[in-house]
């Protein structure tokens, strides 16, 4: 493995940084940004005030979004902000089956949802 020099974490960032945590993984998404929100303000670095650094500190990178569930258990996600040229991060847990999903009139979790496609 190669050693990680201070070198390393001077470059420029590509894109302003978001995060989507799905409801599977919401309180997760909540740490990850706090501690993003903390570390970004407490980072000093030559040139923070020009405009390649522009929404680099900000109060939260919780992008807003929406994730709708279809009757098949399948589900698509609906970002409410324009996110063009930024670097995203979707959070998910995928193996929590304690989330129950509205579908239609009834309540499904996602363990009936994964047997009931078997």
């Amino acid at each position: 493995m190669a050693l990680v020099t201070t070198k390393d974490f001077s470059t420029l960032p590509v894109g302003r940084l978001g995060l989507i945590p799905l409801q599977s993984c919401s309180t997760l998404g909540s740490k990850v940004n706090d501690w993003l929100v903390k570390w970004r303000a407490e980072r000093q670095y030559p040139g923070m005030d020009s405009f390649a650094f522009e929404g680099y500190k900000r109060d939260s990178y919780i992008i807003e979004a929406k994730n709708p569930r279809f009757g098949s258990g399948e589900a698509k996600c609906t970002i409410n902000e324009s996110v063009r040229g930024d670097d995203i991060y979707v959070m998910v847990d995928v193996t929590n089956y304690s989330l129950s999903y509205p579908i239609d009139l009834t309540q499904t979790s996602c363990l009936q949802m994964i047997i009931s496609r078997i």
